[in-house]
């Protein structure tokens, strides 16, 4: 893009002339575009917060109403049905759970998780997107893998911004569309590549791809940060992500991740209740079907319940009455969770 500009040339009241100068503000134009696309995304990171709350009370009430329904004498048919419905509606609270994860500010983190499920959410998270952009995504990883040191919700975005590239790469692609994940433990460290059989990266940006703000998209598709952070995470971890040249078609992403030298901690074993436990819970929630569902399903293991509305109800139930435990919903009216 160019910016043009005019400005008249006198001889006191001779005019002379006029110097026009044409400017190349394309780089300009570009970081404006991309400050305004990460003023949109952070607001849709604020809200989603919200959005994923009124979306989560819905979904844990039908998935008790149908979790109390199963449990009762019913024809096979309508079991199978009901069955349908809490499956689908737990996909749809995963998805939900996913989407948050990935818009959410975090304080980084360093626990031992387990790196199948934060690959495993990613790739549950594009499903739809590849599966609409005609794109095979497969994921090939070992039913065990080791526990890795790191922050989950910082892993996770390097996943999702591979694997977001990958599909971009491939959405007007002629040839074949695949996008592979694969997992690989070694001695010392874990492997995980993102291949596409895409066109692959040009060997002249193949230097330039890590640089920040460095995109071959259009400003409304990214903002070219994406790889950079995602290297600058794995090597917080103390590894690092690389681009293979040496794969023959597509492009192939290989992030390594270290392996813990020595156990940080175990995890508690917890053991299995009962059918009746005979236990006296409060349940706080200001959503009404959230609250009768799950009375519903604690009455049914033999709990006592009580349940309340309000914040300040529970504190006056908690002050006169002895709960063995208390289920309260976060985000309220006036007083929170």
């Amino acid at each position: 893009q160019l910016a043009c500009t005019a400005m008249g040339i006198l001889d006191g009241p001779t005019r002379l002339g006029t110097l026009v100068t044409l400017s190349d503000v394309t780089e300009e134009e570009q970081a404006r575009s991309r400050l305004v696309l990460s003023e949109k995304l952070s607001l849709v990171g604020q809200t989603l917060a919200g959005v994923a709350h009124e979306l989560n009370n819905p979904l844990t009430a039908l998935i008790g109403y149908a979790e109390l329904l199963r449990a009762q004498d019913v024809p096979d048919p309508v079991r199978k049905t009901l069955n349908k419905i809490q499956d689908q509606a737990v996909r749809a609270t995963r998805i939900v759970k996913n989407l948050l994860s990935v818009a959410r500010q975090r304080n980084p983190e360093r626990n031992l998780i387990d790196l199948g499920e934060v690959i495993n959410s990613v790739v549950e998270l594009f499903a739809y997107e590849a599966r609409v952009s005609n794109v095979g995504l497969e994921l090939e990883a070992p039913g065990e893998l080791p526990k890795v040191l790191g922050d989950p919700h910082a892993l996770q975005q390097i996943f999702v911004n591979l694997t977001q590239n990958a599909i971009h790469a491939l959405k007007e692609y002629d040839g074949k569309r695949d996008i592979r994940v694969e997992v690989s433990p070694h001695p010392d460290s874990i492997h995980i590549s993102v291949t596409d059989s895409g066109p692959g990266i040009p060997e002249d940006l193949r230097t330039r791809i890590f640089q920040p703000f460095f995109t071959t998209k259009g400003p409304e598709k990214g903002t070219g940060l994406g790889l950079a952070l995602s290297r600058s995470i794995a090597r917080d971890h103390g590894g690092d992500l690389i681009l293979d040249e040496t794969s023959q078609s597509g492009a192939r992403f290989v992030v390594r991740l270290p392996l813990p030298r020595t156990a940080i901690g175990e995890t508690a074993v917890v053991p299995t209740l009962g059918v009746s436990l005979g236990l006296s819970v409060l349940v706080v929630d200001d959503e009404s079907d959230v609250r009768e569902a799950v009375v519903a399903q604690l009455g049914n293991i033999g709990c006592r319940v009580t349940s309340t509305s309000t914040a300040a109800e529970a504190k006056r139930l908690i002050d006169t009455n002895d709960y063995d435990a208390v289920l309260t919903d976060v985000r309220m009216p006036g007083t929170t969770g």
